[in-house]
């Protein structure tokens, strides 16, 4: 009847969604576990109620703020014996701020999935285990040791290619990694020395700006240059005519100084909706 806490970072595509179910199973099976809460990534939660669903036979109830919102006098938490979130919902100051130590202090079994759990940073990650198992590595050096002797009870990580068959048959082909050099053409040379320009500039005025998706999609250019000029160029024609749009709407919303019907005939609902939450200087 001990409390099962577990910290699995196998490699991603390993199985760990799996793994989380079959333990859910077992604890069920065995009579140890009623009630549930699975909290992942908002884009992962499609992929969980599916897998659990298919898999496990198991339903598990979404919670998020429409959610919260459509149940009046009910406390969903309570009323659902199993449900999932988001951890960015769960996180916030009013549903739960500090969500690992609560998590920690009123869960009876825990188990943390992820492919990461260190990140060059050994504080960090000691008090990750510390979430588990309070008091259980004081410190980082006795953690570090405990890592060394392979007694760190509360943490598995099997990477892809020590993960077998009962027969001893590797379940992913090795990878070989290389790299093949390739000479550009005149021509080739010039547009992806145009495009780097352009990203550098762009980049350095979304990140002054704190856009960080537009720094981030204007990355992905170089990216797709590198997988052919067709590609890039279908890219950069979209967001020419993405940046053509949002020029337009700002040039009708700096003359009019609003928008109305007519302009969201005329431009896109999501143009027209990032209009009408932002101020536009006419240039």
């Amino acid at each position: 009847m001990a409390r099962l806490r577990f910290l699995l970072a196998d490699d991603p595509g390993a199985g760990k969604t799996i793994m989380a179910g079959l333990l859910l199973k077992e604890l069920k099976y065995r009579g140890l576990v009623e009630r549930a809460l699975i909290v992942v990534p908002g884009h992962l939660i499609d992929q969980w109620l599916r897998e659990m669903r298919e898999r496990f036979g198991e339903v598990f109830r979404v919670v998020d703020r429409a959610a919260l919102k459509g149940s009046w006098r009910e406390n969903l938490w309570r009323s659902y014996p199993q449900l999932i979130t988001s951890v960015d919902f769960a996180k916030q100051d009013d549903v739960l701020a500090s969500l690992g130590e609560v998590l920690s202090k009123t869960s009876r079994y825990l188990l943390f999935l992820t492919a990461t759990p260190h990140r060059g940073d050994p504080e960090n990650f000691r008090l990750l285990l510390e979430l588990l198992e309070p008091g259980m590595y004081a410190t980082v050096d006795i953690l570090s040791e405990a890592s060394r002797r392979g007694e760190n009870i509360l943490f598995l990580r099997r990477l892809k290619e020590d993960l077998k068959t009962f027969d001893g048959v590797p379940l992913f082909p090795p990878r070989h990694v290389r790299t093949v050099t390739y000479r550009l053409s005149p021509k080739e040379r010039e547009l992806y020395g145009a495009l780097t320009r352009y990203v550098r500039e762009q980049y350095n005025l979304a990140l002054s700006q704190e856009k960080r998706n537009v720094a981030f999609a204007l990355l992905i250019l170089q990216r797709r240059l590198a997988s052919s000029v067709r590609a890039a160029r279908r890219s950069l024609e979209r967001r020419r005519k993405r940046l053509a749009e949002l020029l337009k709407l700002g040039r009708w919303v700096a003359e009019k100084g609003y928008l109305d019907e007519e302009a969201l005939e005329w431009f896109p609902p999501r143009l027209a909706g990032r209009a009408s939450t932002s101020s536009f200087a006419p240039s």
